[in-house]
């Protein structure tokens, strides 16, 4: 799956590792809309306001399609 974040500005975009792990690293401080675009068939995913700080993760927890 393809992931990005965006602010209405910038867009960062990841792509996940094969256990469906993902990591954003360097966002500046924000609020953030995060897609996920999986596989066809499967539609993407928008998680609106997400938080970052820096110095700090932020879990999405578990998505499943």
């Amino acid at each position: 799956a393809t992931i990005s974040a965006t602010d209405g500005i910038n867009t960062y975009t990841t792509v996940t590792d094969v256990n469906g792990n993902f990591l954003l690293r360097g966002l500046p401080a924000g609020t953030y809309t995060v897609t996920i675009t999986p596989e066809a068939p499967y539609l993407p995913l928008t998680t609106p306001s997400v938080v970052v700080t820096v110095g700090e993760m932020v879990e999405l927890g578990a998505i499943v399609f």
